[in-house]
C-alpha cells in the first residue's frame, strides 16, 4: 500500500470515495483533515498524525444531506485530538486520541474494537450507539453518549463490552441497554466520577 506523509502542517485530503484500507497510511507531524465530497464513503487504513486528526463530510453541517458512512478497520490516531463527523461510523479496530476527542454520528463499535480518548470523548448522536462483544469505550476523564446539545440518542446498547471514564459519564438517551453473554463475559459501565442516565 502507498503512504500519504506530510511535515509540521496542515494536509488537507478532499475526495468522493475514499478506499486506502490495503495496506495504505497516512503519517502526518502535524494535523490532517479529510472531507469527503458528495455521498461517499471511507474506508481506511492507518491514520497516525501529530495534530488534530478531522474527518467529515465536505461543508460538514452546510450539506447536511449528504451522507457519508466512515468503516475504520485500522488504527485511527490524532496525537493532539480527533473529530469525526459522519451519518454513520463502524469501527473494527481502534480509533485513539491523545487529547480530546468527538465523534458524530450513528457510532457501531464491533467485537473487540477500541474507542480510547486520554481526554474528554463525546459521541453525539441522533441515532444510535452500540459497544459490541469485548469491545471498548473509554475515556481518561469525562465521557458523554447522546444527542447533540444535551438530546438524546436513539438508544445505547453495551453488549458483553465495557465503558469507562476516569471522570464523569453521562449517557442521554431513548432506550439504554447493558447486557452481558451466557459465557464470562460481563457488560461494565464504570465511572471514576459521577454517573448520570436519563
Amino acid at each position: 500500500g502507498g503512504v500519504i506523509e506530510s511535515g509540521a502542517g496542515m494536509l488537507t485530503l478532499q475526495g468522493r470515495d475514499v478506499d486506502y484500507n490495503d495496506g495504505g497510511k497516512v503519517i502526518g507531524g502535524g494535523g490532517v483533515s479529510l472531507e469527503i465530497d458528495g455521498s461517499g464513503h471511507m474506508v481506511v487504513g492507518d491514520i497516525s498524525v501529530g495534530g488534530l486528526l478531522a474527518i467529515s463530510r465536505y461543508g460538514g453541517d452546510d450539506n447536511p444531506g449528504q451522507i457519508f458512512t466512515l468503516k475504520n478497520a485500522a488504527k485511527l490516531y490524532g496525537g493532539a485530538g480527533l473529530y469525526i463527523e459522519g451519518t454513520s461510523i463502524y469501527n473494527y479496530d481502534s480509533i485513539l486520541s491523545g487529547g480530546d476527542m468527538v465523534l458524530k454520528g450513528s457510532v457501531e463499535n464491533r467485537e473487540g474494537a477500541a474507542i480510547y480518548s486520554q481526554g474528554d470523548l463525546s459521541i453525539i448522536s441522533s441515532g444510535n450507539i452500540s459497544n459490541k462483544k469485548g469491545a471498548i469505550i473509554q475515556s481518561d476523564n469525562n465521557l458523554y453518549l447522546g444527542g447533540e446539545d444535551g438530546g438524546r440518542a436513539g438508544y445505547i446498547v453495551n453488549d458483553s463490552a465495557n465503558i469507562k471514564a476516569a471522570g464523569d459519564i453521562v449517557m442521554h438517551a431513548t432506550y439504554i441497554h447493558n447486557k452481558g453473554d451466557d459465557s464470562s463475559n460481563g457488560a461494565l459501565i464504570e465511572s471514576g466520577a459521577d454517573m448520570i442516565v436519563r
